[in-house]
């Protein structure tokens, strides 16, 4: 699923990858207060609106504790195994992927989710800007919602000066914690350890 979650009380345009997805009906979630309605085409003069196949819009109600929930889709071919989808509290974007270098980092800002994947053999970045002083904690979920990726976090300083690293922490996934010892903008990595 892309993206693998979103926040409580919000809607999201989901997109199903995998094989064997023909004629995709229905997603469905393991809470009732998450549901799915097909993406439709705008349709015309000459055709009426029709499931885009693989989108889907995800709503997720107001009460809908948060946490981790399965996802299933139905198609021609039966119904499919089961994947995650991370419903949380804080705003959430996807990341655009054009983030490969350092100098391309793109803004993050502390207390956002962000959902992106990341291709092999490529690293995205982030900037932060931070005051000194300031304690974050990085959470890089992937194994805990059916990723293969085994990501690993480095953070740098101004100067491209590592600061701190993360991987396996909780499982294959990282958590990073750090404190700014000054004022001013972090670079953050992510890349498949």
């Amino acid at each position: 699923l892309d993206p693998p979650g979103a926040k409580v009380g919000t809607a999201v345009e989901v997109r199903v990858r995998g094989d064997n997805l023909d004629a995709l009906r229905n997603l469905t979630f393991s809470h009732p207060g998450i549901r799915a309605l097909p993406v439709m085409t705008a349709g015309t003069e000459w055709e009426d609106p029709r499931p885009v196949g693989d989108r889907f819009r995800v709503e997720i109600g107001a009460g809908v504790p948060p946490g981790i929930y399965e996802a299933r889709v139905a198609g021609r071919f039966g119904i499919s195994n089961p994947r995650a989808f991370s419903v949380g509290t804080l705003p959430e974007r996807t990341d655009k992927n054009a983030n490969h270098e350092p100098q391309n980092a793109a803004a993050a800002q502390v207390g956002e989710t962000i959902n992106g994947v990341v291709a092999k053999e490529t690293r995205e970045f982030f900037k932060l800007t931070l005051g000194a002083g300031q304690r974050i904690l990085i959470d890089c979920a992937a194994e805990r919602i059916d990723s293969r990726l085994n990501g690993a976090l480095i953070l740098l300083d101004a100067e491209g000066r590592e600061l701190a690293r993360a991987n396996d922490v909780l499982g294959l996934d990282p958590l990073l914690e750090f404190t700014a010892p000054r004022s001013g903008d972090y670079t953050l990595g992510l890349y498949d350890f």
